[in-house]
């Protein structure tokens, strides 16, 4: 974390982030791990995931395109200038698949927040409504099937 900064987004990896030293002064938006992800917080994990995945394509860029998966000791100044001018080509490789929103996203609003939840309670409604027609066409199915 960089002295200044004012939110940081994190994967799972960084639960517990808040208490450790040096990670004061800054609003922390971590991921939760997949098996605590209920319907109610699907959105909003959703959010930060499209918030983490902006910042990690640069270095899917780098390891894909480039091959730069492993640096192998050439000295640490030729390293660095390997990664850096990899990095500002794939910043202009993302630059030609045209403009991305810059900053924290204004989709984690409380009103968007609301809504996005709302959304998720619906999918999980028409789910429920899906299985429960569904067991109700197996029960006929069966009862006709059954020798009378």
């Amino acid at each position: 974390l960089r002295p200044g900064d004012e939110e940081a987004w994190a994967d799972a990896g960084y639960l517990g982030v808040e208490s450790r030293e040096g990670a004061v002064g800054a609003e922390w938006h971590v991921a939760a791990r997949q098996s605590q992800v209920t319907d109610e917080t699907r959105a909003a994990e959703r959010l930060k995931a499209s918030v983490r995945s902006r910042v990690e394509h640069a270095f899917h860029v780098v390891k894909d395109r480039f091959g730069i998966r492993k640096t192998r000791y050439r000295g640490p100044a030729k390293n660095d200038n390997m990664l850096a001018s990899a990095l500002a080509v794939a910043g202009l490789i993302i630059s030609e698949s045209g403009p991305r929103q810059q900053g924290p996203p204004e989709v984690l609003s409380a009103a968007s927040m609301a809504e996005a939840n709302a959304r998720a309670a619906r999918r999980a409604a028409e789910r429920e409504r899906k299985k429960a027609e569904g067991a109700a066409a197996k029960g006929r199915r069966r009862a006709a099937a059954a020798p009378a």
